[in-house]
């Protein structure tokens, strides 16, 4: 999974930050996480393919609003660009924030 996070950034200059799909350890045929979005209206945060069967799931290269601290490659601009994490956050919400 890491070469092809490597290898999207190669091909995709513009990105700033590259998560990958995500599983349950314990049932590696569901979904954790495939990324977030916010939903400014609201104020919530989603995460996209939660719980959904992978099987079932359809994959496609889409914009994230964020990705999870779980597991995700980011660029040094891109940090350089936002900043360190808030040292506000103790836990939870955080990667969203940023």
């Amino acid at each position: 999974f890491l070469g092809e996070m490597l290898l999207q950034f190669s091909q995709q200059p513009h990105l700033g930050v590259v998560q990958p799909l995500i599983l349950f350890l314990h049932n590696p045929k569901i979904i954790w996480s495939a990324g977030g979005k916010f939903l400014p209206f609201s104020g919530r945060a989603i995460t996209l393919g939660d719980q959904d069967v992978l099987a079932d799931y359809r994959t496609n290269k889409q914009e994230l609003d964020w990705a999870t601290g779980c597991c995700f490659l980011i660029k040094r601009e891109a940090l350089l660009h936002c900043g360190l994490l808030n040292d506000s956050y103790f836990t939870y919400f955080e990667d969203v924030e940023w």
